[in-house]
C-alpha cells in the first residue's frame, strides 16, 4: 500500500512538472531599455532616467518605478511611481492607474499593443482618439 501511495505520489509530480505552464507571459519584472515618444512637434528618445525604470507586472496589478540617477544627489526628487490594476485580453495591455507620482494621472487609462520576441516586450500606445498622431513605444526585457 505505501508502495502505491508513494508510486503514484511521484507519477503525479512528474506530470505536474511536465504540463504547460498556463501563465500570461506579461506577468514579471521588466527593466526598460529603449523607449521612444513622437508628437506632432518633438521626438524624446527615452529612458532619461538611465536605466533605472522597472515594470512589475502580477496577477492583476502593476507598478513601475523611475529614477533618474544621472544627476546630483541632491535631485533625488527626480523619480517616480505608479500602478494599479491591469487588463491583458487579446494582446492588449491596458493599465487603470490607481496611484502616480503625478496625481494628475490618477484614474487614467492607457492602453498599448504587445508584441514579445524571446524575453523582450515591446509597448506600443494605443491612442484613445484614432486621430491623435502622438505615439510611444517601449521595449523591455524580462528580468531574472
Amino acid at each position: 500500500m505505501k508502495k502505491t501511495v508513494l508510486l503514484t505520489l511521484i507519477i503525479v509530480f512528474v506530470i505536474s512538472g511536465c504540463t504547460k505552464n498556463n501563465r500570461s507571459p506579461i506577468i514579471g519584472a521588466w527593466k526598460n531599455v529603449y523607449g521612444i515618444s513622437i508628437t506632432k512637434d518633438t521626438t524624446i528618445k527615452l529612458p532619461p532616467f538611465k536605466d533605472h525604470y522597472i515594470k512589475m507586472i502580477g496577477d492583476k496589478h502593476f507598478t513601475t518605478i523611475w529614477q533618474d540617477t544621472s544627476l546630483n544627489k541632491e535631485d533625488y526628487w527626480r523619480s517616480g511611481f505608479n500602478g494599479g490594476t491591469y487588463t491583458f485580453v487579446n494582446g492588449i495591455y491596458t493599465e487603470n492607474l490607481s496611484y502616480f507620482s503625478s496625481t494628475g494621472s490618477i484614474g487614467k487609462q492607457f492602453s498599448f499593443r504587445t508584441e514579445f520576441k524571446d524575453d523582450t516586450l515591446i509597448l506600443t500606445f494605443i491612442p484613445e482618439d484614432p486621430n491623435n498622431t502622438d505615439r510611444y513605444i517601449e521595449k523591455m526585457v524580462r528580468l531574472e
